[in-house]
């Protein structure tokens, strides 16, 4: 594709009646870009007192720009799930036990100021700005590589500790990994390969192998359920063949890319845990859930929400699990059941690869993340999947309900 194609389509998403809304979706997906800006105020003197407040202000006046277009999208039933999420939170919160209260209470102003309004995001985001996220994720990546690795000394910080997981930044980085992978997979090119290994080889020195589980997933989906490996011969032929080369030498890639890490200064705690025979260890999390699951014997109506939490300090590590936890046997698994019915709808109502596309790396990064790691009150990325999924099956009604007219 010409230069000249790529800009026009980065532009296009902002000449039509959507342009305010393509707008938000494009900062909120590119908040950690955006919050880059911050750098270049804390340079200006003259800005000092209100710097702080420049970013929020600057999404509060586009949100306000886009609220007839959100009139306009979102349906009283968006708005009316919205009320009945956040009512259950704040009745567990005020009804629940205590000892859930503070955990609830660390969660609750992200929760309603960013987590659950994903979902709102989910609603009205449209094929064309895909093309403008990919630019944004390629370029928060090769800022998170500069702010981690070039300006501040990411090795010394390893040595150091070394068991430090850097998890945290490795989720957050881990969406942006998933959409370039996407458009690498989807149609290859130099730009997607280059900044695919740079990301991928961010989550190998961060050491988490949660996130390369999403990765690895997501590949494995798109292949699967997308390119439709099975029909596909001489691409099953090329995957076959790599992951047999893989195999074959796998002591002498994983060695060879452990001293590459450790040259760099990099954490080598993903290749050690190989090396050990531990790569698939769960890290107590079986012990984890034998004390949750002894416990809601006493509780067959769930331990409230963040009720994990409460009672060992730490969540379940399994996206079923919490709601079970959470809301018992016979609740929380009517809400894991209906929301893998739900998702299952939403991707059967994708009409074309690219909408495919787009759930699974939302899928990847939310509901196989939350099965390894996190929770769902704080996984933005579910809500707007949710919102998505909604979008998705409304269009095809629509279709449907045209057709039989």
């Amino acid at each position: 594709m010409k230069v000249g194609e790529h800009i026009d389509n980065i532009l296009r998403p902002f000449r039509g009646d959507a342009r305010q809304i393509n707008f938000l979706v494009s900062m909120i997906w590119g908040v950690i870009v955006v919050t880059y800006l911050d750098a270049i105020f804390i340079r200006l003197s003259f800005l000092a007192d209100i710097r702080q407040y420049i970013i929020p202000a600057l999404y509060i006046a586009v949100i306000v720009l886009c609220s007839r277009h959100f009139i306009k999208l979102l349906l009283p039933g968006d708005y009316l799930f919205w009320y009945i999420l956040s009512l259950v939170f704040f009745t567990f919160y005020i009804l629940g036990p205590n000892r859930n209260a503070s955990y609830m209470q660390e969660y609750m102003p992200a929760f309603f100021l960013t987590v659950s309004s994903y979902y709102f995001i989910g609603k009205v985001v449209n094929d064309e700005v895909f093309d403008v996220l990919y630019w944004l994720s390629i370029l928060t990546i090769f800022l998170r590589f500069v702010s981690t690795f070039i300006t501040h000394d990411f090795s010394e910080a390893v040595l150091s500790n070394e068991k430090l997981e850097f998890q945290g930044q490795a989720y957050e980085l881990l969406i942006f990994a998933l959409f370039v992978l996407w458009y690498l997979l989807k149609k290859f090119s130099v730009v997607s390969l280059v900044f695919s290994v740079l990301s991928i080889s961010i989550l190998l020195a961060f050491g988490c192998r949660g996130a390369l589980l999403c990765v690895v997933s997501f590949a494995i989906l798109y292949i699967l359920l997308v390119k439709k490996l099975i029909k596909n011969i001489p691409l099953l032929i090329i995957c076959l063949s790599a992951c047999g080369i893989c195999v074959l030498f796998a002591d002498q890639i994983i060695t060879e890319m452990s001293v590459v890490m450790e040259n760099f200064g990099f954490s080598t705690r993903i290749f050690d845990f190989y090396f050990d025979g531990e790569i698939l260890n769960d890290t107590g999390r079986n012990q984890i859930r034998t004390i949750l699951f002894n416990e809601l014997r006493n509780h067959p109506f769930g331990l409230g929400i963040c009720g994990a939490q409460g009672l060992i300090g730490t969540y379940s590590h399994n996206f079923i699990f919490e709601f079970v936890i959470s809301f018992g046997w016979v609740f929380g698994g009517l809400i894991s059941v209906g929301i893998f019915f739900f998702l299952f709808k939403g991707f059967k109502a994708c009409v074309n690869d690219v909408q495919r596309g787009f759930f699974l790396v939302l899928f990847s990064e939310s509901v196989i993340h939350l099965f390894v790691s996190d929770i769902i009150w704080k996984e933005k990325f579910l809500f707007m999947l949710l919102g998505y999924c909604v979008m998705l099956i409304g269009q095809q009604k629509k279709v449907s309900k045209s057709d039989s007219n």
